[in-house]
This record gives C-alpha cells, sequence and structure tokens, in this order.
C-alpha cells in the first residue's frame, strides 16, 4: 500500500478490503465451510473472503508468530464463545506465520498482532493491533442494521 497520510489509512485499507479481498470464503467453501467450522487457518490457497460475502462476518487474526500472546488470547477469547461465534454468522480467519498473501496486502501488510471484523457488506468494522474482547465484538454487531433485523426473525 502506497504511504498515506494517517487520516487516509482507514478508508485506504476498507477500500483495498472491499475492492480486492472478497476471495476468502470461496475458497474455504463460504458459508458451507462456515457451518462445519467457525475457525479456518488461512494459506495462500484460501485467503479471499469472496464467497463470505453476505453470508457470514469475518474476524480476521493474524500474528508473525503462533505464540505472540495478543494472538494466542485473542485465538483463546474466540474458542471459548464458539456457539455465539456461529449465532452471529462469524467465521475466524486464522494466520499466524507472517507469510504474505492477498488478504495481508490488503489490509497493509501489517506486522505483528492485527484483528479485523469485516460485516456481511464487505466493510470493515473494526481493525486494531490489540485483541477485541468477545463482549466489544458481540455489541458491534449487534448494533449493526442488518443483525438487527436477523434477530427480528
Amino acid at each position: 500500500m502506497p504511504h498515506l497520510p494517517n487520516a487516509a489509512r482507514p478508508i485506504a485499507y476498507a477500500a483495498a478490503v472491499a475492492a480486492s479481498t472478497w476471495g476468502i470464503m470461496s475458497a474455504v467453501g463460504g458459508a458451507d465451510a462456515q457451518q462445519a467450522s467457525n475457525f479456518v487457518t488461512l494459506t495462500s490457497t484460501n485467503d479471499s473472503l469472496d464467497g463470505l460475502r453476505w453470508k457470514a462476518r469475518p474476524v480476521i487474526v493474524l500474528a508473525d508468530d503462533p505464540a505472540d500472546p495478543a494472538y494466542r488470547i485473542q485465538m483463546t477469547n474466540l474458542k471459548s464463545a464458539a456457539s455465539e461465534l456461529k449465532d452471529r454468522d462469524i467465521v475466524v480467519l486464522s494466520e499466524a506465520d507472517g507469510s504474505a498473501s492477498a488478504l495481508r496486502d490488503a489490509l497493509g501488510n501489517p506486522e505483528g498482532f492485527r484483528v479485523v471484523l469485516v460485516g456481511k457488506d464487505g466493510g470493515i468494522k473494526v481493525n486494531q493491533d490489540s485483541p477485541l474482547g468477545v463482549s466489544e465484538l458481540f455489541s458491534t454487531i449487534d448494533a449493526m442494521p442488518m443483525r438487527q433485523r436477523e434477530m427480528k426473525g
């Protein structure tokens, strides 16, 4: 990603993800894979969000090393809330070896820990470099208009 002023970076990240990363879901099997497991390890062959759009809410967890404390905390927290993840159509996509991928490129090649919540519409809802608490994750999702409609039935 070209060097941008700090104020423009979130917009550039959102545009990059929306424009170039809706490929993780088709590669991981879309909704079918999400029903089988809410946790998918990213590889160079499944780093596109295409098949998940309008079907699931990806939570992307990246780190340079699986021993990264923030990565371990994030994954432990998410795994402890597996039933709530399924209820909210969340699929967790993780990669902890720092390898280059189209998804990392679209997110600006972050170094270290990164957690990103992508809405069903493809927009970035949360993008931070510290663990995201499950209560914050769920309250963010539950406040979304699409989730409000889902809860009404």
